[in-house]
């Protein structure tokens, strides 16, 4: 489950809340969405003198495709919000790839509709190599 993120008045960081505890807050006028995503609330009545916060610790994995974030309470390592990045690495070597592909098509494009011409390379009757047509002909 993803936990909403809450800023005070100071936009100083929160304690997560639960999805439906912010939609009451939304719903009932003492929140507004600061961000869409994540999503983030700020608290319009509250400062953070008014509030405990406890400490969150972020835990990375990275991989060759993803990296994977995790956001965790450091008391009793509760998950409150996860997420992934995808890397561009193989979309890019995909990209060069078909670009390639396309530029080796176009390439061939002229000679599609075009006739064979392999009949066109025959030789005269009586023709013989140029050598052995020095050596017969007269001086």
């Amino acid at each position: 489950m993803q936990y909403v993120f809450v800023i005070d008045q100071n936009k100083n960081q929160l304690d997560l809340y639960h999805p439906a505890r912010a939609l009451e807050l939304l719903a009932s006028g003492r929140a507004a969405i600061f961000r869409r995503f994540p999503l983030t609330i700020i608290l319009k009545d509250r400062f953070q003198e008014e509030s405990v916060a406890h400490e969150h610790r972020i835990k990375l994995d990275p991989g060759s495709k993803a990296t994977r974030m995790t956001l965790v309470r450091e008391g009793d390592y509760k998950v409150l919000w996860a997420g992934e990045i995808q890397h561009r690495g193989q979309t890019i070597i995909d990209t060069l790839t078909s670009r390639r592909a396309m530029r080796c098509n176009h390439r061939a494009y002229h000679t599609l509709c075009q006739p064979s011409r392999f009949d066109n390379h025959r030789r005269q009757e009586g023709w013989l190599p140029l050598n052995l047509e020095s050596c017969l002909a007269p001086p």
